[in-house]
């Protein structure tokens, strides 16, 4: 599909690449009877096991997207007047699973 949008003129558009969304992967944050996607892959229910065990250090960085802070990001990028790059980038906070809020994981976490 990105092969032909790029042919043509008449429409202009992006690929949003968001990576993972915090209420799609973490259960904890928000749980599934509040949102309306479904958990996918096998991954995701390791989240849910106690303690949650995480591969490497626990200091390794990784990105928290909101699906609403894409959404507005989105909304912005609709009523913006520049012209769009083929591939738009959206990336939330920056964590680390030891360094996660106390407040959200609510349980040990054991790293390997």
């Amino acid at each position: 599909m990105k092969n032909v949008l790029k042919t043509q003129s008449d429409h202009e558009w992006t690929v949003v690449s968001i990576g993972w969304v915090m209420g799609y992967s973490i259960d904890i944050i928000v749980p599934s009877i509040n949102r309306y996607h479904p958990d996918i892959g096998p991954w995701f229910a390791l989240v849910r096991r106690k303690p949650l065990t995480i591969a490497g250090t626990g200091n390794d960085v990784f990105a928290i997207t909101s699906a609403l802070d894409v959404t507005k990001a989105t909304a912005e990028l609709l009523k913006s007047r520049i012209k769009w790059c083929h591939f738009t980038f959206m990336q939330g906070t920056e964590s680390m699973w030891l360094q996660f809020p106390v407040e959200v994981i609510s349980f040990s976490i054991e790293v390997h």
